[in-house]
Order: structure tokens, then sequence, then C-alpha cells
């Protein structure tokens, strides 16, 4: 099977699963490539192919695949974590040693509100910004302005 040849190979596969979402279909549809996307994904997870994080989508960004490949319940979100800070750089950037917190790294991290294993929406909770151990200091974006009362 390509599942089996991958595995062997040593193929990385990138997710483009929340994609599936953006097109009109009905809600049985909707639910059959939704299982079709677990079945897939569980096959090649058993298989040992390496999965990677990534999106398709014109109108989100990476986390929003990481909540859809969390709502599949098919990954732990140790194995999320693993995919989108790991897994994922390493495999973009091969030569670099990056992805951990560890003696020859770079210093390049985010620190967010909560810990995402508990809560994946902490993601997007940015506090502090770290590039090859200098601070950034990235402007903070204004809130929306409130509708005016009446």
């Amino acid at each position: 099977s390509a599942i089996a040849a991958a595995a062997k190979a040593k193929v990385a596969v990138m997710t483009t699963t929340s994609v599936s979402t953006l097109f009109a279909m009905p809600a049985e549809q909707l639910a059959a490539v939704r299982s079709l996307q677990q079945d897939n994904l569980r096959r090649l997870k058993q298989a040992g192919v390496t999965l990677l994080a990534a999106s398709d989508r014109f109108d989100a960004n990476v986390l929003t695949e990481i909540n859809y490949l969390d709502s599949l319940s098919l990954f732990s979100r140790a194995e999320l974590l693993q995919m989108l800070t790991q897994d994922t750089a390493r495999f973009i950037f091969p030569n670099r040693n990056i992805g951990r917190l560890q003696n020859g790294y770079v210093a390049s991290f985010v620190t967010v509100l909560a810990n995402p294993l508990q809560d994946l929406s902490s993601l997007s909770q940015v506090q502090l910004r770290v590039r090859q151990g200098q601070l950034l200091k990235v402007p903070m974006t204004a809130a929306p302005a409130s509708a005016p009362a009446e």
C-alpha cells in the first residue's frame, strides 16, 4: 500500500484536513469525508509515518489545522504539540537544531498563557517571543473598538 511504502521510505505527510470544512456539502457527505480522514490518519499513524501540521486554507493558519486534528480524537495533545513544534519545524529546517529546549539548540520559542496540553486555544495566546536568544518586542494589537451605545 501507499501508506506502507511511505513508512518504509520515511516519507513525511503534511495534514491539511481542515480545508474540508470550507466546502459546502450536505452533513452526511461531510461526515463521510471526516470518517475517511480519520481512517487515513489512523492508518498513517499506525504505520509510523511522520505527520506534519500544515494548512491549505486562505482564511486560517496551522492552528486551525491543529484544532481540527484535535477534534478527530486520533492524537493526544502531546502528539499534536510535537507535530506542531518539533516534527514540522525539523522537516522544514532539517539542518537546524530546533524544536527543543536543550543545549546546542537554537533558543527560539514562545510562551503561552496556559498549558496547551489542557487547552489548545492557549496556543493563540502568546505571551513572550524569543528568537535566537533575543526577546522580541511585538506591538500589542489594538482591541476592536466597541460599537457606540445607542
